[in-house]
């Protein structure tokens, strides 16, 4: 018996190829393998001729070698003789085992894991850590450290990306392992969302939403960052929410940082931020030295307006506004109210003022203007009454008109007809005074005269007694026999 093997050590699973040499016999052949240590045989294979079996030899620890023999029995069958041959020790090394743990299977985009070696083994070991897909879409930091982290970039596409990560260890003999363990990298999803950025306030906006892949509850959560007041958010959740700002009092412009975070079902966020601008409302007002007068009025605006945010008064564009009708246009204003007659009217004055951002601030005043006086009597005529007449008892009397002056802002003056007129009687109020005229054929003027701080009108009325009649006749007899006819006869003086 004579054979020679092709390895005397190797790693699980060992290959042993035999081959018996020219020395060895013909006859028959037994081949029995021995696992050092152990009280049955391996394997045993016998063959009636020569044979060069190949065996196959195994180690299932993970830590220390296994030792095997191989021993060929040559047999003569015409003798009954036979030859032993045991070959060298046979060395199966330990194979390591591959083992890792992670700090995360499933997590969100983008993000970083860990992974630890627990790997088995007897003897030393060399690391070498893997990820695919990669390197374009994921990095392992240390790929030859027993321990390492690995990154792996963004994803928003709409669904999971899944990574395999895999160790592979070999021990200062040659001898190899891996294992791999598959991660979920979850989709983000997308924020995004558009709003008008320059704002005059209060205002109520609603974003144009526009996200993608947001597929939690709340699938939204909305939020202004800063200032930390002066708006609301009706539901923070909504996916078009109503945001109010307020009214900017100035004097600068306010920046409203609005954010928008995006939430899958997983849990994985996107975070997206917008800015409105929201203008101060300009301060618009206006002055004059007098708001009541006598018409024609003339009256100068004094606009004290301020544009605010910085920005002069120049640049604003303003409307002069009286009782509706837009009369001007330009920062000065000039208007005429004309003269009225009967009550006092005030006219409604608006100014509105609009910045070069579209902010509108407006003033009111009333600008009243006064009536001028009016004196009026009840007739424009009156028929001639026989003397002797009180001018009391003829029914003048003037008409009021309190709006324009109180009833006793009017005077009364009764005048004699002599060539140098006489101030016969005066009074104040709406009766006539009492003037007794006692001639025929005589007359008075009545005066009236109304009084307001517009000035003064009047009104006059002339009155006439009646001349006397004049009876004057004659008779053509003055006797006779009855039956007397006497004839009258008017002279030429009887009226």
């Amino acid at each position: 018996a004579d054979f020679t093997v092709d390895t005397l050590q190797g790693c699980n699973e060992l290959i042993v190829q035999t081959d018996t040499t020219m020395n060895s016999s013909t006859g028959s052949y037994t081949w029995t393998v021995w696992e050092i240590g152990q009280t049955t045989a391996y394997t045993t294979v016998s063959t009636t001729n020569i044979s060069t079996p190949t065996f196959t030899l195994t180690n299932t620890s993970n830590t220390v070698d296994n030792l095997y023999i191989i021993v060929l029995t040559v047999g003569d069958p015409a003798t009954g003789c036979d030859s032993t041959l045991v070959s060298d020790t046979i060395t199966v090394f330990h194979n390591p085992l591959a083992l890792f743990t992670l700090s995360d299977t499933a997590l969100c985009a983008p993000n970083t894991i860990t992974v630890n070696s627990t790997s088995i083994t007897g003897s030393n070991l060399f690391y070498n850590w893997t990820v695919n897909p990669g390197p374009t879409s994921s990095t392992v930091n240390t790929p030859t450290d027993p321990n390492t982290s690995i990154d792996f970039v963004d994803n928003i596409s709409g669904i999971s990306n899944f990574y395999d990560i895999t160790l592979n260890i070999i021990d200062n003999r040659g001898c190899v392992a891996d294992t791999t363990h598959t991660v979920e990298l979850w989709t983000r999803p997308i924020s995004n969302f558009h709003i008008d950025s320059l704002q005059c306030g209060p205002v109520d906006i609603t974003p144009n939403n526009q996200s993608q892949y947001a597929t939690g509850n709340p699938d939204f959560i909305w939020n202004i960052i800063t200032p930390s007041t002066g708006w609301t958010i009706n539901n923070i959740n909504d996916s078009v929410p109503i945001i109010s700002l307020d009214e900017n009092t100035g004097p600068n412009a306010i920046d409203y940082i609005i954010e928008l975070t995006s939430i899958t079902n997983n849990g994985c966020t996107d975070i997206i931020t917008d800015t409105v601008t929201v203008f101060p409302t300009p301060i618009v007002d206006f002055t004059v030295i007098d708001s009541n007068g006598c018409g024609p009025f003339v009256v100068t605006f004094n606009n004290t307006s301020i544009a605010q945010n910085g920005e002069d008064t120049s640049s604003m564009n303003f409307w002069w506004i009286v009782e509706g009708d837009t009369v001007g246009y330009n920062s000065t204003f000039t208007h005429t109210f004309d003269t009225i007659i009967g009550d006092t009217i005030c006219y409604d004055i608006s100014l509105i003022g609009e910045t070069q951002h579209g902010c509108i601030d407006s003033a009111f005043m009333s600008i009243c203007v006064y009536p001028d006086p009016i004196a009026e009597l009840n007739l424009d005529s009156i028929a001639m009454y026989c003397a002797p007449v009180n001018l009391d008892t003829l029914g003048i009397v003037a008409i009021s008109h309190i709006q324009a002056q109180a009833d006793n802002n009017i005077t009364w003056e009764v005048w004699s007809s002599d060539a140098t007129p006489t101030l016969l009687a005066t009074a104040t109020g709406l009766n006539c005074p009492s003037v007794p005229i006692s001639n025929q054929n005589d007359y008075v003027w009545i005066v009236i005269t109304a009084t307001n701080s517009c000035g003064t009108d009047t009104d006059s009325l002339q009155f006439w007694t009646s001349e006397d009649p004049v009876a004057d006749f004659t008779v053509d007899t003055l006797q006779g026999c009855n039956e007397l006819i006497v004839q009258t006869d008017t002279t030429m003086n009887s009226s």
